[in-house]
């Protein structure tokens, strides 16, 4: 219909556009003469144009006022006709092919003649029931009802919100139904269906706030949950039991949302709010990393025995199982996780490994003093024996700052680094002189062969100064000792000699003071043995 209607106005118009044009022609040959008469062709060349334009209509005076609208019809029929123009098939008919392309447009409009309008019971439904479902949005949005369920949905996350605006909305179209009960059933379902459209696009901004507080809240309720799961260390099962829940009672509440033929979209929410519980864990589950990996492994290497590596991992697994029982995380997610785990381990173990050589030092000498002062070692080989045994126990702080060991690589660093104990002045031929230690990934190692090598060498510098300065006070000691043990060696003998005197003369008389005579030689005896040994 409405195309036919758009050629029969453009076949007008090309039918006024052709009667104008030929009136033109007539006056254009009346007037020639003039025209002609007014042109002097000696002062203008061939090549120059000009352009003609109407002054005067002599012929008929009674004419001259509508000049104006001649001029300004003339200008719109040109823009009709124009290639582009509001003729519509945008090809220029010239003047000599008007005739023809008039009658191709009349047999166009014939062919054409019987137009597809609508029947007047259907216009009339289509108007009255435009002005119906208007009534009807304009009576909705002023209702109490939904002016209350707006302003507590734009406020707080209610219960039970898409069942209320359901109602709402039934009640609405029942109206609707009832009014327009009379009229052609095309024409009332399309203004229905417009009316529904309109009231979802209506309180699409208050379903939109709705969902955001609900967001909002249920977010907060998780993290306060799951973050006390979490610090309280319960089951990991608890921890993901928490967050499937919270996440499937927001899915419902945004189902309660839903109605059907509605325009919002709640899978925007639903994937915006797992996103965010899946943030929060993973930044949770860093802090929890940190907490639970930071002390207890820089503790381990500063004891530095033989279970030191293992207890780091055994630690560093119990976490990243923690993790890996969250449901919503991803084997990426995992995966990252674990990776951050293991960076912070290594961060640890180098910031430690800066302080090895001051480590080394402090362990030979609280290990190698704690025997020496104990005692029950003897001369000058008892002290190198002190000295080599406090040595191993420093190869132990070197050997666990070696490589991260997060798995057991059943490497002999250990063995390698106690045999240079053994060795005198400090030869490191036993260590390899690489970057690399046999059956440990470079990836994971901190400390190279090459660096032990050069740090063992200092450290054997400095461990024996301490045991040469232990050595000089031990001899000069034992130098002063041996003076005072002669001294007290012949005194001793002096009044040993004069106990026997004393007992041989006192043993012709007899009696109890005999005894007294022989305990007192024997305590002296003891004494000058004693004084012999030191």
């Amino acid at each position: 219909m409405t195309a036919s209607c758009e050629t029969l106005f453009t076949a007008g118009k090309l039918f006024v556009a052709g009667t104008l044009f030929v009136a033109g022609i007539l006056f254009t040959s009346r007037n020639s003469v003039r025209c002609r008469n007014t042109i002097h062709p000696e002062h203008y060349s061939p090549a120059v144009a000009f352009t003609l334009e109407l002054t005067d209509w002599c012929p008929y005076p009674q004419f001259h006022p509508n000049l104006a609208q001649v001029a300004n019809l003339k200008l719109r029929l040109s823009e009709i006709i124009a290639p582009g123009g509001l003729i519509g098939r945008g090809a220029f008919v010239p003047g000599s092919g008007f005739s023809l392309a008039a009658q191709n447009f009349w047999t166009e409009i014939q062919a054409n003649r019987n137009l597809n309008l609508p029947r007047e019971e259907v216009m009339v439904a289509h108007a009255i029931c435009k002005k119906i479902a208007e009534k009807i949005f304009h009576k909705f949005i002023e209702d109490e009802e939904w002016c209350k369920l707006s302003a507590d949905a734009k406020s707080c996350a209610i219960p039970g919100f898409g069942r209320k605006l359901k109602l709402l909305f039934e009640r609405c179209l029942l109206r609707y139904d009832e009014e327009s009960k009379y009229f052609d059933e095309r024409g009332r379902s399309r203004k229905k269906e417009s009316l529904t459209q309109k009231l979802f696009k209506h309180v699409e901004a208050t379903v939109s706030s709705l969902l955001q507080n609900l967001h909002y809240e249920f977010r907060a309720k998780f993290k306060e949950e799951f973050d006390k799961a979490v610090n309280e260390e319960r089951c990991p099962s608890d921890a993901d039991n928490c967050t499937r829940h919270w996440i499937k009672s927001f899915d419902d509440r945004c189902a309660d949302v839903m109605m059907k033929g509605a325009t919002w979209d709640i899978t925007a929410s639903k994937r915006n709010f797992r996103a965010e519980v899946k943030a929060h864990i993973k930044s949770k589950l860093k802090a929890k990393l940190r907490e639970a990996l930071a002390e207890p492994v820089k503790a381990a290497l500063r004891i530095a025995d033989e279970n030191t590596w293992p207890s780091i991992r055994t630690c560093f697994r119990r976490e990243i199982a923690f993790a890996s029982s969250m449901s919503v995380l991803h084997v990426e997610d995992i995966r990252m996780i674990k990776s951050h785990a293991r960076s912070l381990i290594v961060s640890i173990a180098s910031k430690e490994a800066e302080e090895i050589f001051l480590r080394m030092e402090q362990r030979f000498q609280k290990e190698f003093m704690t025997v020496f002062q104990r005692g029950g070692w003897e001369g000058i080989e008892g002290i190198k024996c002190i000295a080599i045994q406090a040595r191993v126990m420093s190869m132990k702080l070197l050997e666990a700052m070696v490589a991260v060991r997060l798995e057991d690589y059943g490497d002999n660093v250990g063995n390698i680094l106690s045999a240079s104990c053994l060795v005198a002045d400090g030869n490191t031929s036993g260590i390899p002189d690489s970057s690399t230690w046999i059956g440990i990934p470079d990836s994971v190692t901190i400390i190279t062969p090459s660096q032990c090598c050069s740090l063992l060498r200092t450290f054997w510098l400095v461990s024996k100064e301490l045991v040469d300065s232990i050595l000089v006070k031990y001899n000069a000691n034992k130098e002063e000792h041996k003076d005072h043990k002669i001294a007290a060696m012949v005194t001793i003998g002096f009044v040993a000699s004069l106990g026997i005197v004393s007992i041989t003369t006192v043993a012709i008389v007899g009696g109890p003071v005999t005894l007294v005579g022989f305990a007192v030689t024997s305590l002296l005896s003891s004494l000058a043995n004693y004084i012999m040994r030191k």
